[in-house]
């Protein structure tokens, strides 16, 4: 009698260890993983693939959008400015009625700037320009462009004998287009006179105006604009 009990006592135990090992074994979160790395805390996250992004949540390059083929450096709004270069004056073709404030300084190292007299002339003092060296650039509803002064609230002219000055009001003298070389990223400011002559503004440091046979460093200029305009 002794001897039955005892023998069915142990085929419990063994009954009840091999119940709890097979929970354990189905319970395991890599149970029958023929992974040859042993189980760490790391490995049991659950299915990490499918918090990933899936191959249609990106973007094929060809699906991207492209740059704007009209984006040119003759548009205003295309800003090289930093703070040791000076960039190009740009002309804005989207938006005629946009207005941007530069600074000129030409390859000779004079800012273009207006004196207490109202002359344009050139200086190589940064805190002048700062004060009066501030130009308004822009278009009129036309399309004409104009550079306006913000110390002397006037615009900058050229009259037909080629004499540089500013005036209060807009007119044919206040016409000052500008012609880009990317080669240094300068530009030359001039007004058509006659028939389609150029006169390209000079500072020397007087103002005045040269024919296109005679432009030089005083002639090529470079804008900046944004926060710190000189």
């Amino acid at each position: 009698m002794n001897k039955t009990l005892l023998c069915s006592k142990r085929i419990l135990f063994v009954l009840s260890f091999l119940v709890c090992t097979v929970t354990f074994i189905n319970g395991h979160p890599n149970a029958f993983s023929f992974s040859e790395s042993s189980w760490t805390p790391e490995g049991s996250e659950d299915d990490v693939s499918s918090r990933s992004l899936s191959y249609e949540d990106i973007t094929p390059s060809e699906e991207m959008e492209d740059l704007d083929t009209e984006y040119s450096l003759d548009d205003v709004e295309d800003d090289l400015d930093d703070f040791d270069e000076y960039n190009f004056l740009t002309n804005n073709k989207r938006n005629p009625n946009s207005r941007a404030d530069k600074s000129f300084r030409n390859f000779a190292n004079y800012y273009m700037v207006v004196n207490s007299k109202g002359a344009v002339v050139g200086t190589k003092d940064l805190s002048k320009c700062m004060q009066s060296g501030i130009f308004e650039v822009g278009r009129t509803p036309t399309g004409k462009p104009f550079y306006w002064n913000k110390k002397s609230r006037k615009y900058l002219a050229i009259d037909p004998n080629g004499n540089v000055y500013m005036s209060p009001t807009q007119n044919s003298d206040t016409v000052i287009y500008t012609i880009n070389d990317s080669k240094d990223l300068s530009i030359y400011l001039y007004r058509i006179v006659g028939q389609n002559q150029r006169l390209y503004l000079d500072l020397s440091p007087q103002s005045s105006t040269v024919g296109p046979g005679n432009t030089r460093n005083t002639t090529k200029f470079r804008s900046r604009n944004g926060l710190k305009t000189c």
